[in-house]
């Protein structure tokens, strides 16, 4: 298993959501998720993964860890986060006014 599909895999059941809930917290189609964690489908683009780590509570470090996972690597760590809480802010205000989203 791909070190995306791990991560992404154990953030999941640490939180024990179902493909199906990590799905509906990012926008996309259940299966998508599923394909992603039996490596049937190649690691997302950027934003896709920051939402990732918005709608699984990453922490900074954890976010960072899935980002260079999906062959994201940040160029600088001030950089980096900078740009995640920008990216994670986007997402909170995007989620908040979507009923039942956790922001």
């Amino acid at each position: 298993m791909s070190e995306f599909a791990r991560l992404l895999e154990a953030h999941r059941r640490r939180l024990d959501l179902s493909t199906n809930e990590v799905a509906r917290r990012i926008g996309v189609d259940p299966s998508y998720i599923s394909r992603l964690i039996r490596e049937e489908r190649v690691p997302p683009r950027r934003p896709v993964v920051v939402r990732l780590c918005h709608a699984l509570q990453l922490t900074v470090s954890e976010g960072q860890r899935l980002l260079i996972a999906a062959g994201y690597a940040p160029q600088g760590m001030a950089d980096y986060i900078v740009r995640l809480e920008a990216e994670l802010a986007q997402w909170r205000a995007w989620g908040a006014q979507m009923p039942g989203v956790v922001t």
